[in-house]
């Protein structure tokens, strides 16, 4: 009951699923009578806390050796047998060649597929592929010579907190008349931040290095040992499990008006299907879930605006 509210509550397609378990802590949060919250959003973004950033070090680190050994182990992962583990090989290499603002966003089906296997010639057409890129790009440029890791963490606070992060629990605060206040984007902790070494933040494979450091003599171990948490959900265990769930994913993806907006060819939204019941739970239900979210979106404020439109010119 609760995924068409949220697509009512964002009024542009959002297929960030942590938004469900936001919804319920602040539905829940209202029901008792609470009216303003702190999140704590950004303190892995300013201080290194994303596994991502320990990928990213294995990357920096990949470039250092010479171009020689580079040739090989790119020729040899090519050439690996089409297994599981060698697929994330391949990915890791592939991964690695790419420049670094284009590694935010080559983990998803729009980058890792090719174009004409899952959108229609049409949309294809109409649309600029590389403007997407073009976002990370100018804010990995404009993060200045700094080191690796601050470049990576200012373009996360432009993306992934401005864009993602704040929009999905403001949203869903604005929803249950909530306020939520934000310790960690206070611009004294930013600029605190800033001038941090990086080397500091994450030292060797500790991330969040320093801000634990910082804390040690005010939060048990256990705490600051505490593997994190996140408000991800398992969407993609869920559509293989629940069939209610399932049921709703197919016939919002494979349904005639979703096929005849254009953007995706439905035997490639069949394939996708059928793969996720076989691989990557994952990966593949993360991607189902976006394009769930985008037809009901469509469904909520597109389709029921045309229909009031139609409403007020036949009165």
């Amino acid at each position: 009951d609760a995924i068409p509210s949220l697509a009512a509550a964002y009024d542009e397609p959002f297929g960030n699923s942590s938004a469900i378990p936001t919804f319920f802590c602040l539905k829940t949060a209202r029901e008792c009578g609470i009216t303003a919250m702190f999140a704590g959003d950004g303190g892995d973004e300013l201080f290194g806390g994303n596994e991502r950033y320990l990928t990213e070090k294995i990357f920096t680190l990949y470039h250092r050796l010479p171009a020689a050994a580079r040739a090989l182990i790119d020729a040899g992962a090519e050439k690996a047998p089409p297994l599981p583990l060698w697929r994330k090989v391949q990915n890791y290499v592939r991964k690695a060649n790419l420049p670094a603002y284009e590694r935010f966003f080559a983990y998803q089906l729009y980058f890792r597929a090719r174009a004409e296997e899952y959108f229609t010639d049409d949309f294809r057409q109409s649309i600029d592929r590389e403007f997407p890129l073009d976002v990370p790009r100018r804010h990995y440029l404009r993060a200045g010579n700094v080191a690796p890791l601050n470049r990576l963490l200012y373009v996360d606070l432009k993306l992934a907190i401005a864009d993602n992060d704040l929009f999905k629990v403001n949203r869903m605060a604005e929803a249950h008349g909530i306020e939520v206040r934000y310790p960690y984007l206070d611009p004294k902790v930013g600029r605190a931040s800033g001038e941090i070494p990086a080397r500091l933040k994450l030292k060797g494979w500790q991330k969040r290095y320093i801000f634990k450091k910082a804390f040690e003599h005010l939060l048990p171990a256990e705490i600051l040992r505490k593997k994190k948490h996140g408000f991800g959900l398992p969407t993609g265990e869920w559509l293989r499990s629940h069939n209610g769930f399932r049921e709703l994913a197919r016939s919002l993806l494979l349904e005639r008006r979703a096929i005849e907006r254009g953007y995706f060819k439905r035997a490639a939204l069949e394939r996708l299907l059928s793969i996720h019941d076989h691989e990557s739970s994952t990966y593949y239900g993360s991607h189902i879930w976006n394009f769930m979210m985008l037809e009901l979106w469509h469904r909520r404020h597109v389709d029921e605006r045309c229909s009031m439109n139609n409403v007020v010119e036949n009165r």
